[in-house]
């Protein structure tokens, strides 16, 4: 079986994508809804990303809350989402294609296989609130210093890559609207970026040399922003769930009512219910 990950070739992509959603918005799709954009608490999240770092397409893999209830009342702080190389639904159907989506969403190893597989990850945080930039790095930074430590990887390495994660965040006002931008390469680097708003920077702004402090930044994350969990279980079970295979020919088949919706791996196509391509999702193609 073999997957690829998404090609670099935008307007296609899009336009293709755009065809789609118009399609399957008249018919009963069951792939669909696991690949879709979200909102929460007015932030939008893309299905789809090319993130700092990265010139891989990653796809939304699900968004969550940063919440705390007090006095009768909550305070929201944070919203975030987790984006992944496409050719992460491969490598997790190993263990996870047959698991129920509580099974996944309450499993500490599933999350695990997230953060420390080889594909690439993309994490967006978008403020609710205004906090300031020395208090969130020291909360994160304590976050993952427990984390590298209890899994004996608090090296020199990853001990230099916080001390300039948290000089990154030094004088910064993280205000309401404000994003932090974290990519996670399947190489040793990770890419840290901040923009003013929701959008998604080219390129970023710091870049540490230990993938372990970004494998633990996901994992704080996903604990921090506890709703996320169950959206990320609910769409990649989805995606496994749904009418979708892997064919001979190294396509993507999903049947959608009376169709069947093709991504090839050949040059694009405009077609729908047909055997040829929609649209091309690259040459990168990882055996499993």
């Amino acid at each position: 079986m073999k997957f690829t990950s998404l090609s670099n070739s935008v307007p296609v992509f899009l336009t293709s994508l755009f065809i789609f959603s118009l399609y399957v918005d008249k018919c009963d799709a069951t792939f669909w809804p696991y690949i879709k954009a979200i909102e929460i608490e007015g932030c939008k999240f893309r299905p789809f990303v090319t993130p700092p770092g990265s010139t891989q397409m990653l796809f939304l893999a699900g968004s969550g809350v940063k919440e705390e209830f007090g006095d009768s009342k909550s305070m929201k702080y944070s919203s975030c989402a987790i984006y992944l190389q496409p050719t992460c639904i491969a490598y997790l159907a190993k263990t996870w294609a047959e698991k129920k989506v509580v099974d996944i969403a309450q499993s500490l190893n599933f999350f695990m296989d997230i953060a420390t597989g080889p594909f690439e990850k993309y994490c967006r945080i978008t403020m609710l609130e205004s906090a300031k930039g020395e208090d969130y790095a020291a909360m994160i930074t304590k976050n993952c210093e427990e984390m590298l430590k209890n899994s004996n990887k608090y090296t020199e390495t990853a001990k230099a890559a916080l001390t300039k994660f948290t000089e990154a965040f030094n004088g910064r006002t993280l205000a309401s609207g404000s994003s932090i931008h974290v990519t996670v390469s399947t190489s040793n680097s990770v890419t840290l970026a901040f923009t003013e708003d929701g959008s998604v920077p080219k390129q970023g702004d710091v870049t540490l040399n230990c993938k372990e402090v970004g494998e633990a930044f996901l994992m704080s994350t996903i604990s921090l922003h506890s709703t996320i969990r169950e959206s990320m279980g609910s769409r990649i079970s989805g995606l496994y769930k749904s009418k979708f295979n892997f064919d001979s020919k190294d396509n993507i088949n999903v049947d959608i009512g009376k169709s069947n919706f093709h991504l090839g791996i050949g040059t694009p196509n405009f077609n729908l219910g047909t055997a040829k391509s929609i649209f091309n999702l690259g040459t990168d193609k990882p055996t499993v």
